[in-house]
C-alpha cells in the first residue's frame, strides 16, 4: 500500500504540473489569439481607411471634380450630386467637402465636429460618435494644381462601423465579440445582449493588452486594445468572450484528468508497477508536449497510448493544436489574400516584391499593372454580382497564363498586378502582349457575353526604380498615362513623371495670362539707410489664376522658363514697371524700379533693343531702370551673359547681382562683371541680429563689394536690430518686411507718403 500511495502521490503531482502547464499554455494561447485578432482588426481598419482614401483621391484628381469644387460657391447642387454619387458607389454614410480654411462647401447634411477637418489634415484616420453611432472617418486633400505644396481643401468621408468593422462577419472570422465604447458607454458591438442593456460598463478598469474579467451580466473576459487613430478620437475597442468558452479546452482537459486520476487510484492499489510504467511516462510526454505548444512549436506529434484515458488526453492536446494552427492560417489568409478573386492582395504583392529585392537586389524583374476599362459601367448597368463574376473570370485567366516566374495579385477593385522575374527586355513586349491578349475573347457570364479591355502599365526594376515604393509609383504613372492616352500598354519612362495635365495646362494658360489681365506687379521699397529715404523699389510679379487662385512665382516662373514664355513675361514686367514709374513721376514721386531677369533673358538678343525702344518712347533715362540677375543665371551661359550685361551697362542701365552668396561665381568673374550693385541674399540677413556667423558673412560681403566699387542692398530685413547692424557695416540699401511687404501701386504711394510724413520733423 505504501508503494501504491507513493505512486498515487507522484502521479497526482505530475498531473497537477501538467494541468498547470496546460492552463498557462491555454492562457498564453488565448493572449496570442487576442493579440493576433487585435492586429487583424487594426489591419482591417487600415485597409478600409486606405480604400476610402483611394476613393477620395481618385475622385479629387478628376478634372470634372476640380471644376465642381472650384464652382462650389456658385453651384453647390452639382457638387452635392457628385458627392452623393461617390457616397453611393463607395457604400459610405457621408462625404463632405471643405475649403483650405476648413469651411464646409457641400456634402451630406450630417453635423460633423468643427475640428474634424483640421484633425484629419494629418495622415491617418479617426473615429467620431454621432447620435450614439460610431463612424470611421478619414480625409484626402484636393489640389487644383497637383504640384501645389498646400492643399486647396479637403474631402472628408465617413463609414458606420457596423458596415464592415463591428459586424457579424468580423465576429465569425475572428470567433470573438467586438465592442466599441466611449468612456463607459457601449457605442457599437457584435454582442446584442450588451447593446440591449443600455447601461454603463467599467471598460476603463481594465488595462490594455491584458486579459480582464467583466460581468455582462455573465462573467466574460475582456481584452482592450488601442488603434492608430489620429488625436481627438475618444472611441476605444475591446474583445469580449465568455469565460467558460475561453477555457473550454482546459475544462475538458481537467475533467479528463480527474477521470484518469480516479481510475489510476483504483488500479494503483492492485497493479502499482503497471500504473507506474503505463501512466507516469505518458504524462511526462504530455507535459513536454504542452511546453512545446506553449513555445509555439506545433511540429511534434504524440504517439498512440494503450491507456484510454491518456490517449483521450493526447487527443485533446492534438485537437487543441490543430485548432490553433487552423485559426492562424485563417488569419494569415485574411491579411494577405483576396477572398473574391482567390489571388494574393496588395499587401502580399508588396511583401513579395520587398522580399525579392532584399534577397536578390540586383536581379531584374518587371511589374505589370492592368486596370479594366468600363468596369464601373458594367457594375452600374448589370449589377455588382456580374462585376464580381467578371473579376473572378479575369483572375482565372491571369492564373492560367502565369507560370512559375509570375506572381499575380488582385490589388484594387478592378486592378491587377503581375510580377515577372525571368525577363529579357527584348522580349518583354511579347510577354506583356500575352497578358493583353487575355482580353480578346469575350467573357461569358451567365450566358451574357461581355467584351472588355484593359490598360497596362509596365515598370522595370532596377531600371525605373530601386525600391518597392518607387516601383509602385512608376507603374501607376505608366498605367495612368495609358488610360489617359488610350494606349493599351505604356512602359514607364522618366518624362512621364515630370509632366502632368495640370502642369501642361498652366504652361499653356501662362501665355494668355497677360492678355487676360491676370498678372499683377507689386512693388517692395528699398530704404536708403544713411539718408532714411526711399528712392528704389523691386518689381515682383504675381499671377491671380481664375481657377487656381494665387499661383506663386516659384510655381509659374519655372513653367515660363520651360515653355519659353519667360521672354514675353519679362517684357510685360519691364513695360508695366516703366509705365508705373511715369505715373508716379506725374504725382511727384521719383522711384527707380528694379526688374528681375532670367538666364533665358540674358541670351535673348532682342532684349537690349526692346529696352532701348521702351525707354525712348516714354522719354525716360536708362537710370530709372535696374536689372537684377541671379548668380545661377550668370553661370548658366557665362560668355553670353557677360556680353548681354556689357551691352545693357553701356546703355546706362544699372545692373545688380541678386541673391549673392547662394551661387558659385568666382572672384575673377565678379571683378569682370559690369555691375554696380550687389544684393545679399535674405538667408544671411533674416537672423542677423542673433547669428554671429551671419554677421561675419554679411560684413565680408559688404567689404568685398565696397572694395570692388559696388553698392550693397540687403534683402530680408525684418527687425530694427538687423537694420542698425547693416547701417554700422555701411550697407547702402535695405529691403524687407521691416520697412514694407510688396505693395500694389496705390498702396505703395500711400505707404511712401506716410513714411515721408513720419520722418519729417513736426
Amino acid at each position: 500500500m505504501s508503494f501504491a500511495l507513493v505512486l498515487f502521490l507522484g502521479l497526482t503531482l505530475v498531473s497537477i504540473t501538467t494541468l498547470n502547464a496546460a492552463f498557462r499554455h491555454t492562457n498564453n494561447q488565448l493572449e496570442t489569439r487576442l493579440n493576433v485578432a487585435s492586429s487583424v482588426f487594426l489591419l482591417m481598419i487600415d485597409n478600409q481607411a486606405s480604400s476610402l482614401i483611394n476613393a477620395l483621391t481618385t475622385f479629387a484628381k478628376d478634372f470634372n471634380t476640380k471644376q465642381l469644387l472650384g464652382d462650389a460657391q456658385d453651384d453647390p447642387a452639382s457638387l452635392n450630386a457628385a458627392l452623393y454619387n461617390l457616397q453611393q458607389r463607395s457604400q459610405t454614410d457621408f462625404i463632405v467637402a471643405y475649403d483650405a480654411e476648413y469651411r464646409r462647401l457641400a456634402g451630406s447634411s450630417i453635423a460633423l465636429p468643427d475640428d474634424l477637418p483640421a484633425r484629419l489634415s494629418r495622415p491617418g484616420y479617426s473615429f467620431i460618435t454621432l447620435n450614439n453611432k460610431a463612424f470611421l472617418v478619414t480625409a484626402a486633400p484636393y489640389r487644383f494644381l497637383e504640384q501645389k505644396p498646400t492643399p486647396d481643401g479637403w474631402l472628408v468621408i465617413g463609414e458606420a462601423l457596423e458596415r464592415n468593422l463591428v459586424s457579424q462577419q468580423t465576429r465569425q472570422l475572428l470567433g470573438l465579440d467586438l465592442v466599441a465604447f466611449k468612456a463607459g458607454q457601449t457605442i457599437s458591438s457584435t454582442l446584442k445582449s450588451l447593446l440591449d442593456q443600455q447601461q454603463e460598463q467599467n471598460y476603463l478598469d481594465h488595462a490594455e493588452h491584458r486579459i480582464g474579467k467583466i460581468l455582462l451580466p455573465e462573467e466574460h473576459l475582456i481584452w482592450r486594445f488601442h488603434t492608430d487613430a489620429v488625436s481627438g478620437s475618444d472611441l476605444q475597442f475591446a474583445y469580449v468572450l465568455p469565460s467558460d468558452t475561453a477555457y473550454l479546452n482546459f475544462i475538458n482537459l481537467l475533467d479528463e484528468f480527474v477521470l484518469v486520476l480516479i481510475i489510476v487510484a483504483i488500479i494503483a492499489s492492485v497493479v502499482s508497477v503497471y500504473v507506474a510504467n503505463s501512466i507516469s511516462r505518458p504524462l511526462r510526454q504530455l507535459v513536454a508536449k504542452a511546453e512545446l505548444i506553449q513555445r509555439g512549436d506545433y511540429s511534434s506529434s504524440l504517439p498512440a497510448y494503450e491507456t484510454t484515458e491518456v490517449q483521450s488526453l493526447s487527443s485533446a492536446f492534438q485537437s487543441m493544436q490543430q485548432g490553433i494552427i487552423q485559426r492562424e492560417q485563417e488569419i494569415n489568409t485574411l491579411a494577405y489574400f483576396d477572398s473574391l478573386s482567390g489571388l494574393p492582395n496588395r499587401n502580399a504583392f508588396v511583401k513579395y516584391m520587398a522580399r525579392l529585392i532584399e534577397m536578390q537586389p540586383g536581379r531584374a524583374f518587371a511589374v505589370l499593372t492592368l486596370d479594366l476599362d468600363r468596369f464601373k459601367e458594367i457594375n452600374d448597368t448589370l449589377g455588382h454580382d456580374v462585376g464580381d463574376k467578371l473579376l473572378q473570370l479575369v483572375a482565372q485567366r491571369i492564373k492560367n497564363q502565369a507560370d512559375a516566374n509570375a506572381y499575380s495579385a488582385h490589388v484594387g477593385e478592378d486592378e491587377f498586378m503581375i510580377l515577372l522575374t525571368d525577363i529579357h527586355e527584348h522580349r518583354l513586349s511579347d510577354d506583356v502582349d500575352q497578358y493583353r491578349k487575355l482580353f480578346e475573347p469575350a467573357f461569358d457570364i451567365d450566358g451574357v457575353l461581355i467584351d472588355i479591355e484593359a490598360g497596362f502599365g509596365v515598370s522595370l526594376y532596377p531600371k525605373n526604380a530601386q525600391d518597392v515604393g518607387g516601383m509602385m509609383q512608376s507603374v501607376d504613372i505608366a498605367l495612368g498615362h495609358a488610360k489617359r492616352s488610350h494606349h493599351k500598354v505604356v512602359f514607364y519612362r522618366e518624362e512621364l513623371n515630370q509632366h502632368s495635365v495640370q502642369r501642361l495646362s498652366l504652361m499653356t494658360e501662362l501665355r494668355g495670362a497677360i492678355e487676360r489681365d491676370e498678372l499683377q506687379l507689386l512693388y517692395q521699397p528699398k530704404l536708403n539707410i544713411s539718408e532714411g529715404v526711399v528712392s528704389k523699389a523691386e518689381c515682383l510679379v504675381r499671377w491671380y489664376h481664375p481657377e487656381h487662385g494665387l499661383v506663386g512665382p516659384d510655381e509659374f516662373i519655372p513653367l515660363a522658363e520651360q515653355s519659353g514664355a519667360i521672354r514675353e513675361l519679362t517684357k510685360w514686367v519691364i513695360l508695366t514697371a516703366l509705365d508705373q514709374h511715369l505715373r508716379w513721376r506725374s504725382d511727384g514721386i521719383d522711384v527707380q524700379v528694379a526688374v528681375n531677369i532670367s538666364a533665358l533673358d540674358l541670351v535673348d538678343n532682342e532684349l537690349p533693343a526692346f529696352v532701348s525702344e521702351a525707354l525712348s518712347k516714354r522719354r525716360l533715362s536708362p537710370s530709372v531702370l535696374t536689372f537684377e540677375v541671379t548668380e545661377s543665371a550668370l553661370m548658366a551661359e557665362p560668355e553670353q551673359a557677360m556680353s548681354a550685361l556689357s551691352l545693357l551697362s553701356y546703355m546706362g542701365i544699372a545692373l545688380s547681382i541678386d541673391d549673392f552668396g547662394t551661387g558659385y561665381s568666382s572672384m575673377s568673374q565678379l571683378k569682370q562683371m559690369p555691375v554696380s550693385e550687389l544684393k545679399i541674399d535674405k538667408s544671411f540677413v533674416l537672423n542677423l541680429a542673433s547669428d554671429q556667423q551671419d554677421c561675419i558673412l554679411v560684413k565680408a560681403c559688404v567689404e568685398l563689394a565696397h572694395n570692388l566699387g559696388l553698392s550693397v542692398v540687403a534683402e530680408g530685413v525684418e527687425d530694427e536690430a538687423s537694420l542698425q547692424i547693416l547701417k554700422r557695416y555701411g550697407v547702402e540699401y535695405a529691403q524687407g518686411y521691416w520697412m514694407s511687404r510688396p505693395l500694389k501701386p496705390a498702396d505703395f504711394s500711400a505707404w511712401l507718403e506716410e513714411f515721408s510724413h513720419q520722418r519729417t520733423p513736426a
